[in-house]
């Protein structure tokens, strides 16, 4: 029966452009698959950054209030006594302050020279805290204590260190009491920080340095406020109490801890959103794409489906052919998708973290994505193919 169809199923066939279409159909999908393994990359590279915890708590409700003094003057006694006045404010839990704010940038990224024993000079970056600001803004101790307010002018000079610096030049040796020499004066470690990114989240595990704010003031203040309320409520209330306190403390930024992280990490956002953005309108658009191919090759091919119904086809069998063949476009264009996704592999590499470019994890959901939305396009010709009126269609033949 297949021989005797041959000449009424000859005028049903696809035309070339008909092949055509289908051959740019398999491209876009193949386009559409690199680009959503790219989306789908940044995004899990995004999820990375996101965990990374910067030597603080990032759940902890503070809001930091950037600024610096203006006048000289005693600023560690100034600092304190704006410190209580903020303390005092209504809804504030406690009050902290450092010199910046992990993750500010390079803009105030200072360093300070280091002689170790047997060492090279090295230059890390440094931080100058108050004592309650470990408390404040949740960095954890390893060992030792933090800053003391008897940590003052007088009183022994004292640092406290990270783990990465207590793992490079204090190795198997209790780190707090000894001594180290930065910037030509001998100081006491009193206790080592976890670890954590000072300038950006991608920088590589370094050591860093903490001073006591009474032994080493800052004009640049970042204060930490801890609040028992949003955030962001706190701020009104806040500002006329330090313009009052002291005018000459600048007032320069303000934002809760949650918008200064997702600022730290705008660049990965912005990149992420575009990709996965850019990567659905394609994969709209090629489904749509399919769905009108598919279409297409149903309206030339009514008559043969109308024959085959004459002859005993059923519905089921004439749609799941046309699903077979949008599924042979599929299976052409997941392939050279994943191939133009690896030939983007060194482009791709500088914006990722904590991801490889070839995670099959990803490439795998990315391209199962693209096949689920292209089975889903090619759903509703087949259906129609399906609904084919075996009369209807050769009467109109």
């Amino acid at each position: 029966w297949k021989r005797s169809l041959q000449p009424a199923l000859a005028g049903g066939r696809s035309t070339r452009a008909s092949h055509w279409m289908g051959a740019l159909i398999i491209a876009q999908m193949a386009l559409v698959t690199g680009g959503a393994c790219s989306a789908g990359l940044l995004l899990c590279s995004l999820d990375k950054l996101a965990a990374i915890r910067p030597a603080m708590d990032p759940d902890r409700s503070l809001l930091l209030v950037h600024g610096f003094w203006s006048g000289g003057g005693d600023l560690a006694s100034r600092t304190t006594s704006l410190a209580a006045r903020i303390a005092a404010v209504a809804g504030v839990d406690g009050v902290a302050w450092a010199r910046r704010a992990m993750l500010s940038g390079s803009g105030g990224g200072a360093i300070v020279d280091v002689d170790m024993p047997n060492q090279p000079k090295v230059s890390f970056y440094y931080n100058q805290v108050s004592p309650e600001y470990f408390s404040v803004t949740g960095a954890r101790i390893l060992s030792g204590r933090a800053f003391q307010p008897s940590d003052g002018p007088a009183a022994t000079p004292v640092v406290m260190v990270n783990a990465a610096f207590a793992r490079r030049f204090l190795a198997g040796r209790e780190a707090a009491g000894q001594w180290v020499r930065i910037d030509g004066k001998d100081r006491q470690v009193v206790g080592v920080v976890e670890d954590g990114p000072s300038i950006h989240l991608r920088e590589p595990v370094a050591p860093y340095l903490y001073f006591s704010w009474a032994q080493m003031p800052s004009p640049s203040v970042t204060w930490f406020v801890a609040s028992r309320r949003a955030p962001e409520g706190l701020a009104a209330a806040l500002h006329p109490v330090i313009r009052a306190g002291d005018a000459a403390f600048i007032s320069l930024e303000t934002k809760t801890l949650r918008q200064h992280l997702r600022d730290a990490r705008q660049d990965e956002q912005l990149a992420a959103t575009v990709a996965a953005s850019l990567a659905l309108v394609a994969l709209l658009l090629a489904a749509a794409g399919l769905t009108g191919v598919t279409l297409f090759a149903v309206a030339r091919r009514t008559r043969e489906f109308g024959v085959r119904m004459a002859v005993g086809a059923t519905p089921a069998r004439l749609a799941s052919q046309v699903l077979r063949e949008a599924a042979l476009r599929i299976s052409i264009a997941l392939p050279l998708g994943f191939a133009l996704a690896y030939a983007a592999r060194h482009a791709l590499e500088k914006l990722l973290y904590g991801v490889a470019p070839g995670d099959p994890t990803t490439l795998l959901l990315a391209g199962a994505a693209v096949a689920i939305v292209s089975a889903l396009a090619a759903l509703h010709p087949a259906l129609r193919a399906a609904r084919t009126d075996p009369m209807a269609a050769l009467r109109a033949e």
